[in-house]
């Protein structure tokens, strides 16, 4: 089973919609549920099953707050697979210096738009510090060390081009490593890593938070994207079938709550979030309106991830300004995310032209 072109470029444009209204709706001022993302907080799990008993107006809100995040998986999972795409069509080996040299600056021009903002903004406040951690966070290697405020900590989202650059370098290790068996035993290791850093054991949660941060926490799902890559012709196509599809994706859907049940599940939920999302571009893919705004989607996408930061930033000025307390109805709620994802697009775009 082969993810088309067209299919991958649906799932980034639906994970990133979900990331960039997660990074809106989870803002503290609204106050909607907030997410198991980087820890699991049972607290939180027990929250959003209470709503689900007595839901509102609100609930895409809360849906997006609690459980939007699950967009990260998709890029980590199509990384693993494109880069099998593009460089294992033959025997040959990567060029080190060329691969590393090449990725890098691709991450670096991408995310440089945005860095100087929040750069800019951290020295206007009179914040040199922040904005010399800000300029080492370009690096891509800041989440490695965790006891450093850097970019992330004004531009929160930025945190995953440092996760994508040690994806990359992870990957040329792995890259020669065309024995299958070997990366099962690695998935299942790093796997096994969040049993050992359960805080419910006595763990300090900052270990859990900072493999979260890293590749280590990652690998799982890098690994299985490299699998499904390289043993695409031996699998079994489900995508002709509308009925099973549709069943899929419905089921992976009320399963991505459930995984929040407890800690255990709860790991296992970035696997839950690429069925989802496999089976809903798949959909989407025989639709040619809806596969026309998917395709437009993901080939923003980059962009996207790095304007809808800074869209954030504007949106968190103009509440300020009105001095906002609190999303008095519904339809509220959806003007100001409509209104954040027309800026988001704008800037989007901007920076799409700066690129090119």
């Amino acid at each position: 089973m082969e993810i088309s072109r067209d299919e991958s470029a649906i799932m980034k444009g639906l994970a990133i919609l979900f990331i960039a209204l997660h990074n809106f709706y989870h803002l503290e001022l609204f106050g909607f549920i907030q997410e198991n993302e980087t820890l699991f907080d049972i607290r939180r799990s027990q929250e959003i099953f209470s709503y689900l008993l007595n839901p509102d107006g609100y609930f895409l809100c809360h849906f997006f707050s609690f459980i939007g995040w699950c967009g990260v998986p998709i890029f980590v999972f199509l990384s693993g697979y494109g880069l099998v795409k593009k460089y294992e069509k033959g025997p040959a080996f990567i060029e080190r210096k060329v691969f590393l040299k090449y990725n890098y600056l691709k991450l670096f021009f991408l995310v440089l738009p945005g860095a100087l903002f929040f750069i800019f903004i951290q020295l206007s406040q009179g914040n040199w510090l922040r904005a010399g951690f800000s300029l080492f966070s370009l690096t891509f290697t800041n989440p490695l060390f965790g006891c450093f405020k850097s970019l992330p900590s004004a531009a929160p989202p930025y945190w995953y081009f440092s996760l994508t650059f040690q994806l990359y370098l992870i990957y040329l290790l792995l890259n020669r490593v065309r024995y299958n068996r070997l990366l099962y035993y690695l998935f299942l290791f790093f796997l096994l890593l969040y049993l050992v850093l359960n805080p419910n054991h006595g763990i300090d949660p900052r270990w859990l938070r900072y493999i979260r941060l890293n590749s280590f926490g990652w690998l799982p799902v890098f690994i299985t994207g490299i699998l499904f890559a390289r043993n695409a012709g031996r699998m079994i196509s489900l995508s002709t079938n509308n009925l099973i599809l549709i069943s899929v994706a419905i089921s992976s859907f009320f399963i991505l709550f459930l995984t929040n049940l407890n800690y255990y599940s709860w790991v296992l939920m970035p696997f839950v979030s690429v069925v989802f999302f496999l089976s809903i571009g798949i959909i989407i893919n025989k639709i040619k309106v809806l596969r026309i705004a998917g395709v437009y989607l993901g080939k923003l996408s980059p962009y996207i991830f790095v304007g809808h930061p800074i869209s954030i930033y504007f949106m968190q000025l103009l509440l300020n300004s009105i001095c906002f307390q609190k999303m008095d109805t519904p339809f509220l709620a959806f003007t100001y995310g409509c209104l954040y994802m027309t800026i988001c697009l704008f800037i989007s775009h901007l920076f799409k032209k700066i690129s090119s």
